[in-house]
């Protein structure tokens, strides 16, 4: 009698070393594309950010000689541009409003004092670059009242972030007195 000896192969479930290995490629991919997205969305946030603290800094101080010269009581000379820019203006005591040059980068500062021994009361930050600074007379009413014109166009001072120029532009009315 001869018995048959009858091997059953069963059916494995499982995946092949190829389905593995394309898998493993699909997903390498995608990976890929979402860390440059999240890449590229970090980097808009940082530019993003240093934009908006740039801006908050150009409109703060423009600000304060906005409010300085509508306080003033008297307002001498103000005119210029860049490192000629001054503007002079009197209220408890004299002020002056003029850029300052810190090893060639242009910053706008606040002094007070005469020539040579100035104090500087307020300076703009070492990550603010000024371009350009200019003040100048605007229209005048029907009183011999002139605006002050003041442009002030600023950069970021960083080597990793390239901010554009903003560009800010302050019309102050000179309502307590006549240039």
């Amino acid at each position: 009698m001869v018995i048959a000896v009858k091997k059953v192969f069963r059916q494995k479930n499982g995946y092949s070393l190829f389905e593995v290995l394309i898998t493993l490629v699909i997903v390498i991919i995608i990976m890929v594309m979402l860390t440059n997205i999240l890449i590229l969305s970090l980097d808009i946030s940082r530019k993003s950010l240093v934009r908006s603290a740039l801006r908050e800094e150009q409109s703060d101080i423009l600000n304060k000689i906005s409010k300085d010269l509508r306080n003033a009581k008297f307002v001498q000379e103000c005119g210029g541009s860049n490192e000629s820019a001054v503007c002079e203006v009197l209220l408890d005591k004299k002020y002056t409003w003029t850029t300052c040059d810190d090893a060639g980068v242009l910053s706008i500062c606040k002094k007070t004092g005469i020539e040579p021994y100035e104090e500087i009361i307020e300076e703009t930050s070492d990550q603010m670059v000024v371009k350009s600074f200019i003040i100048e007379e605007g229209l005048a009413d029907a009183d011999g009242k002139k605006s002050i014109v003041i442009t002030l166009i600023v950069n970021q001072n960083s080597d990793t972030i390239d901010v554009e120029d903003q560009i800010r532009q302050v019309v102050v009315s000179t309502r307590n007195y006549t240039i």
